[in-house]
């Protein structure tokens, strides 16, 4: 009985040996078709690093259109909870610092990274958490200057983001 066992045990490493020998014999043979096979990976990958460089080099040149992306971005999602006006592109605001925020009850919930969408033609303030995708607070605005301050590119920062000294006077 162990004798049979070890016979079938030869049988299937003899098949075994013999199919890695036929597998190493035809890429042997093939030389050209694993050098192109390894060509086209590289190829591929290279075009799709490059593609990524040519996109990030492009938004380095031109802050406005990352600027603008966010914007669309915050918007679509802003979109699925309530209708916003589609007539004007809002002014999108980003709280880097609460402390400097007016001391109104629409600001009371802020946290830095909130967004704040303003449109003027309707006269609306949409503070938005983009971190857990909620709005925050909504509320009516009447217009006074509203002053940016660019915080240049520190702590690594790519782009600039808008320091908030809101003047708007949100009444609720």
């Amino acid at each position: 009985m162990i004798e049979k066992k070890i016979a079938s045990v030869l049988k299937k490493l003899k098949r075994e040996n013999s199919i890695q020998v036929m597998f190493i014999k035809w890429f042997k043979k093939q030389p050209f078709f694993l050098l192109t096979l390894f060509f086209i990976i590289v190829l591929i990958v290279s075009a799709y690093f490059f593609i990524k460089y040519l996109n990030t080099r492009k938004l380095l040149q031109n802050p406005a259109v990352k600027a603008a992306q966010e914007l669309e971005k915050i918007v679509s999602q802003i979109d699925k909870f309530m209708e916003l006006p589609t007539d004007e592109i809002p002014t999108m605001y980003t709280v880097a610092d609460k402390s400097k925020l007016p001391n109104q009850n629409f600001y009371e919930k802020a946290e830095n990274g909130d967004k704040l969408l303003i449109y003027n033609k309707v006269k609306k303030a949409i503070l938005y958490r983009p971190s857990i995708n909620k709005i925050i607070e909504i509320g009516p605005v009447s217009t006074s200057p509203i002053t940016a301050t660019s915080s240049g590119s520190t702590n690594g920062q790519l782009f600039p983001s808008p320091t908030i000294t809101l003047n708007p006077t949100i009444s609720l």
